[in-house]
């Protein structure tokens, strides 16, 4: 109950436990276990980052790793770092496929980072383990209507394939391409960035949109392509393309630009 008392009592323990590479395996069973106690400790107290810390060295152990990279998922869970979460959630479920809390921790990942058709299945499958949960039915019912609103578009991919609207053409590029050189403006739906082409040396500007979900990818996708539609004109700058790339489990819409140098509307 008491995180302190948790880690008084592991540091107690782990100071009489030395490991070395050839130590026997009870002795690193024996300093694993202390070490993963010490991590809960930790997380009771939302240190979130020294419970990190000791679970990589319960991992280094090779010793009780399904225990380890679960509480390492409910760490990076915890941090908001959804991605690695759900790695870790899925390497533990290798050691054990029906962990219902490893599941259910997954899900939760894949639903914070965007990944709908994966948060569903494992809710799905929550379900079919524990056909009473009713978090699990509410979620799979949610689901499966923001999947039906968003035309199945739930991830890059599917949403670069379907890529004209309107009378333009959406011509996709890849943000891998361009190196950020500077952020050059900023406003309250999105920042715009002078850009180099990697492989050209090409100046561009980039004006990026951070996304929420798939709905609202597809709103700024109709709305940029009236705005591009209404820009052809001799005096206007070139749009080069667009590209969606995926940020720390947030969707990032770029738009490729004409960059010319000049005074700002300001100045």
């Amino acid at each position: 109950g008491d995180g302190s008392r948790a880690l008084e009592i592991a540091d107690q323990g782990i100071q009489r436990v030395t490991i070395e590479r050839n130590s026997p395996r009870e002795d690193r069973k024996s300093y694993a276990k202390l070490i993963l106690f010490k991590a809960k400790g930790q997380m009771k107290i939302k240190d979130y980052e020294g419970a990190l810390q000791s679970v990589n060295k319960a991992i280094k152990t090779r010793e009780f790793l399904f225990d380890a990279y679960s509480i390492r998922g409910n760490i990076h869970r915890a941090l908001s770092n959804y991605k690695q979460a759900a790695d870790d959630y899925s390497i533990a479920l290798n050691y054990d496929p029906y962990s219902i809390d490893n599941i259910k921790g997954r899900a939760s990942s894949f639903n914070a980072c965007h990944k709908f058709a994966d948060a569903l299945e494992d809710y799905q499958q929550v379900l079919s383990l524990e056909p009473s949960n009713e978090k699990a039915r509410v979620r799979v019912n949610e689901l499966k209507e923001n999947l039906s609103q968003a035309g199945d578009s739930s991830d890059i991919q599917s949403l670069t394939r379907s890529s004209s609207s309107g009378t333009s053409t959406w011509k996709w590029m890849n943000k891998k391409d361009f190196k950020i050189v500077e952020s050059i403006g900023h406003g309250g739906q999105a920042e715009t960035f002078k850009a180099s082409r990697i492989d050209s040396d090409q100046i561009v500007a980039i004006k990026m949109f951070s996304c929420r979900n798939a709905e609202e990818i597809n709103k700024r996708k109709e709305e940029m392509n009236r705005i591009i539609d209404a820009m052809q004109d001799p005096i206007c700058v070139n749009c080069y393309g667009f590209f969606l790339a995926d940020h720390n489990c947030k969707f990032e819409l770029g738009i490729v630009l004409e960059y010319i140098e000049g005074m700002t509307i300001n100045q």
